[in-house]
C-alpha cells in the first residue's frame, strides 16, 4: 500500500514539473516573438519615415542648394504678393531663390522691357511695388538673358532706400528712389487710419518668420459702371511667408484718400468700417 501511494506520488510530481517547463517554454517563444514583431514594425516605420522624407527632398519644385538656399522652380504653385506684381506687368518669374534663412528672395525672371532711359520711370515704380509687396524687406532681380542684376535695399521695413543695376550705377537716382509713390501713399494713408492694420504690421515688424504685406492689388477702372471698380483701389493686408500667403484683409481706398471701406471678398461687398467692426465682434 505505502509502496503504491509512493509511486502516485512520484508521478504526480513528474506530471507538475513537465507542466512547468511547458509553460515556461511557451512564455519564452510567446516573448521572443513578441519581439521580432515589435522589431519589425519599428523596422518598418522608419522606413516608411525615411521614405517620406527622401521623397520631400526629391520634390522637382523644391531643392536646396549646400548653402542652405530654398529654390522655387515650380512658381505656378507658388504663391505670393510679389508674385502678384509680377503677372500684373507680364513678367515671367522663372524660379525663386530665397536666402539669409529665408528672407531673401532672388527673383529670376524675364523683363518685358528695355533697361533704357525710356523705361527708367517704368522700373523705379516697379521695384517700389515689388518693394511694397514684399514688406520692404531687401531683394534681388536677375534676367540672365539681358545680364542684368537689380538689388533693392530697404530701410527700417518701411520705405526703399536703395536700388543699384549692375549695369548703370546712375540708372536708379536717389531722389526718385526714395520718393513715394502712389501706392506708398495709400499703404501709409490706410496704416495711420485703420487701427487693426496698424496693429497687424507692428506684430509682425520683427518677426523672422514672417512678414506683413500692405499693397495696391486693384487699380481704379474709369470704365466701370460700378462705382466701387471705378473709384477705389483695393489694399491687401497679409501675411507673407517664403512659400505662401495668408490673407488677412482687404480694404478700399479712393483716388482722393478721404474715405476707407472694408471689403468683403466672399461676398463682394464692401462697408464701413464702423459697420465691420461691430460685426467682428
Amino acid at each position: 500500500m505505502k509502496k503504491t501511494a509512493l509511486i502516485s506520488i512520484i508521478v504526480v510530481s513528474v506530471l507538475a514539473l513537465s507542466a512547468c517547463t511547458s509553460n515556461t517554454a511557451n512564455k519564452n517563444t510567446s516573448t521572443s516573438s513578441g519581439k521580432k514583431e515589435a522589431a519589425t514594425k519599428s523596422t518598418n516605420n522608419t522606413n516608411t519615415s525615411n521614405k517620406t522624407s527622401d521623397s520631400k527632398l526629391k520634390s522637382p519644385s523644391i531643392s536646396e542648394n549646400s548653402n542652405g538656399d530654398y529654390i522655387i522652380t515650380d512658381v505656378s504653385s507658388w504663391s505670393h504678393p510679389a508674385k502678384t506684381i509680377f503677372n500684373r506687368e507680364g513678367i515671367k518669374i522663372n524660379k525663386v531663390v530665397l536666402k539669409d534663412n529665408k528672407t531673401y528672395p532672388v527673383f529670376y525672371v524675364t523683363l518685358n522691357k528695355d533697361l533704357n532711359s525710356s523705361n527708367k520711370d517704368y522700373y523705379t515704380k516697379l521695384m517700389k511695388d515689388i518693394a511694397l509687396a514684399n514688406g520692404y524687406w531687401d531683394y534681388e532681380i536677375i534676367d540672365e538673358s539681358r545680364g542684368a542684376d537689380i538689388k533693392v535695399t530697404c530701410k527700417d521695413k518701411k520705405y526703399v532706400d536703395k536700388i543699384s543695376y549692375n549695369k548703370d550705377a546712375n540708372y536708379f537716382t536717389e531722389e526718385s528712389t526714395q520718393s513715394l509713390s502712389k501706392e506708398q501713399q495709400l499703404v501709409n494713408y490706410l496704416i495711420n487710419n485703420v487701427s487693426e492694420v496698424k496693429s497687424f504690421v507692428n506684430v509682425h515688424a520683427n518677426s523672422t518668420v514672417s512678414k506683413a504685406s500692405v499693397y495696391v492689388e486693384r487699380y481704379p477702372n474709369a470704365a466701370s459702371s460700378n462705382q466701387y471698380e471705378r473709384d477705389y483701389y483695393i489694399i491687401y493686408v497679409g501675411e507673407s511667408y517664403p512659400d505662401h500667403a495668408v490673407n488677412t484683409y482687404r480694404f478700399a481706398v479712393n483716388s482722393a484718400m478721404t474715405q476707407i471701406l472694408y471689403y468683403d471678398t466672399a461676398n463682394d461687398k464692401y462697408e464701413t468700417l464702423s459697420d465691420w467692426r461691430s460685426q467682428s465682434k
